[in-house]
């Protein structure tokens, strides 16, 4: 592994030095200096990672070299976007989204210039790390087959929903799915039937796992909740305000 980043920081450090340089896997290999057994395995990962990218003709460059940049992507409603990196903006068209979701990691490609400095139109090229593993939306039929539609409106509508016959839901339930990116197009796998759209428990629950929280507290973390509501409460330590008027927003 410490052999691998090695070889990983030197190919680095030989495009920083080299900027503009667009370089063949053997032309890295004569360049750098000593033996890195794991220099494919190394280049990969920086391709991976979008710290390199394909140049054309087998050759390796900078992204920042071919107009490519990295950044979160903001997607709205009707599935268009922008990507913010090193102070530019670059919008993307729903068509160029490529698949990505909103908060996503991205690699965009600038296609050209807008009106305002630092201001592009550009294209997903690639997702490097995806912002989400889940999703809550409403279960319903479309002809024999199940779809879910996000509650959150930045999402795609209609994403397949694969059920099997133990998970047996009904039409228009809320529901909780983790996301499957493997295939051609984005599927969802039934993991939770959270209950009635119209349900304040349902509701809450579709909010905390559709931001990536766990909706249950692990076993050793109630056991020790457990123990210390079994100790006697004191005011040591505390300032009473219990005579103090207050108002709060919060379901009580």
């Amino acid at each position: 592994m410490q052999s691998n980043d090695a070889a990983r920081d030197a190919v680095l450090e030989l495009f920083q030095r080299e900027p503009s340089s667009r370089l063949t896997f053997r032309q890295i290999a004569s360049k750098l200096e000593g033996v890195h057994p794991d220099l494919g395995a190394a280049v990969e990962q920086l391709l991976q990672s979008g710290q390199l990218w394909p140049a054309g003709d087998r050759r390796y460059a900078l992204p920042s070299e071919l107009g490519i940049s990295a950044g979160t992507i903001v997607i709205r409603a009707n599935g268009s976007g922008f990507v913010k990196s090193s102070g530019e903006r670059i919008d993307i068209d729903a068509r160029n989204a490529s698949g990505s979701l909103d908060g996503d990691l991205v690699m965009a490609r600038k296609l050209g210039s807008l009106p305002g400095e630092g201001h592009y139109r550009g294209k997903v090229e690639s997702v490097i790390k995806r912002s989400r593993q889940g999703v809550s939306g409403i279960a319903r039929k479309k002809g024999r087959n199940w779809v879910i539609d996000p509650v959150n409106p930045v999402l795609p509508r209609e994403i397949p929903l694969r059920t099997v016959p133990d998970n047996d839901i009904k039409q228009g339930r809320l529901v909780f799915a983790l996301l499957d990116y493997s295939g051609k197009r984005l599927a969802a796998d039934l993991k939770k039937d959270l209950g009635s759209p119209s349900s304040p428990e349902a509701l809450i629950d579709s909010v905390v796992l559709d931001h990536g929280f766990h909706d249950e507290f692990p076993e050793n973390l109630l056991k020790n909740a457990e123990e210390l509501a079994s100790q006697p409460w004191t005011l040591e330590g505390r300032e009473d305000f219990r005579d103090l008027f207050t108002i709060t927003i919060d379901p009580v």
